[in-house]
């Protein structure tokens, strides 16, 4: 009988066993991966990303259209793109040749704009400059002509000099957007051709930037007048808010000039590129995946465990969707210490979209 009973405990006991064995197994390998799969996250990985902006633009030469004195049959003595000097015969009618009067490139494209647009008139242009005259239909009137090539009249176009040490891309953005190109800085565009062409410009002229030195030299005139608050009527927040607004819609311009050679310069009018105003590096995450914990930015990176942990960030830019942050550590000013962050390959928890993140 006690034999009896002693196995029938030792079955419970190998039972009871068995069955924390499985709960275990259960709760340890199967249960995270069925969680895993209503728990959405990504893989943080080292990358660059570029912090740019799609611009219209209205590009912008010195250049000069030459024109024929006589009907007759030409010639060309230069092919389009050739760097020529002073005196240099470009083409020719009825056999008397045309000398350029300047140096520079040569383009047999034209298209009547060249008097009115050029280094001196382009600050003053307004953003209507970025949209080609439209006739009384509403339909556009511009258009690209080319030189004349084998008979020419009185007076047609036979060749245009470019000047070969600057051209310019004009353009508006709002003030934010603007103050990311400092005059002086390089930037790099991209070409909206079939090539997607990448250039090296300099930041040649920021209006924002301008009016913010103006209006910090005029707050320090007047601090230095000891103008008295008692004496001048200030705003009140509603029109401070008000004014703040509308100054940061209001679109600035930037120029953007280059000194490179072009192939396809001469037919750049009008146009939309890809400006990047500088590449950043760090480990990317997901905008939406960035939570705040009393005070402090972070993300949910998967542990050994298979549970999430908070982890402290410290972001480098935001691009869109996109934040750049530090890799692996970053010093903590404020607290005076190194601080453990995200690295490669860490598993982040997803956000929902709504800037909530479900730490569990």
């Amino acid at each position: 009988m006690d034999t009896k009973g002693n196995r029938k405990k030792t079955v419970i006991a190998i039972a009871v066993f068995l069955i924390v064995v499985i709960a275990l197994y259960l709760r340890i390998y199967i249960a995270p991966k069925v969680s895993d799969i209503f728990i959405e996250d990504y893989t943080a990985e080292y990358g660059t990303l570029d912090v740019d902006a799609d611009l219209k633009y209205l590009c912008v030469r010195d250049e000069v259209v030459h024109t024929s004195d006589a009907a007759g049959t030409v010639s060309r003595k230069a092919l389009s793109g050739d760097l020529v000097r002073i005196g240099e015969v470009v083409s020719e009618v009825n056999g008397y040749g045309y000398a350029a009067p300047e140096r520079g490139l040569v383009s047999y494209l034209y298209d009547g704009l060249e008097g009115t647009l050029n280094s001196e008139t382009m600050s003053s242009l307004t953003t209507d400059a970025l949209e080609p005259a439209k006739d009384e239909e509403g339909n556009v009137s511009y258009s690209l002509k080319d030189c004349a090539e084998t008979e020419v009249a009185q007076g047609g176009a036979l060749y245009k000099i470019i000047d070969s040490h600057k051209w310019y891309l004009v353009t508006w953005t709002d003030k934010e957007s603007a103050l990311d190109y400092e005059e002086g800085s390089r930037v790099t565009i991209e070409l909206d051709d079939e090539n997607k062409t990448q250039l090296r410009f300099l930041v040649y002229y920021n209006q924002a930037e301008r009016e913010a030195a103006e209006a910090a030299e005029a707050a320090e005139t007047a601090e230095s007048e000891e103008t008295s608050s008692e004496t001048a009527e200030e705003p009140s927040d509603e029109n401070k808010e008000a004014e703040a607004e509308s100054d940061a819609n209001e679109m600035k311009q930037v120029i953007f000039s280059c000194d490179r050679y072009y192939a396809g310069e001469d037919a750049l009018r009008y146009g939309t590129a890809r400006v990047i105003a500088r590449k950043v590096s760090g480990i990317v995450l997901e905008t939406s995946s960035i939570v705040e914990e009393d005070g402090v930015k972070g993300v949910y990176v998967k542990t050994k465990y298979n549970d999430y942990a908070f982890t402290p960030i410290s972001i480098i830019e935001e691009v869109g969707d996109k934040t750049v942050v530090e890799s692996r550590t970053f010093y903590d000013a404020e607290k005076d210490e190194m601080v453990n962050t995200v690295k490669n390959y860490d598993s982040v928890k997803k956000g929902d979209g709504s800037g909530h993140v479900d730490k569990e």
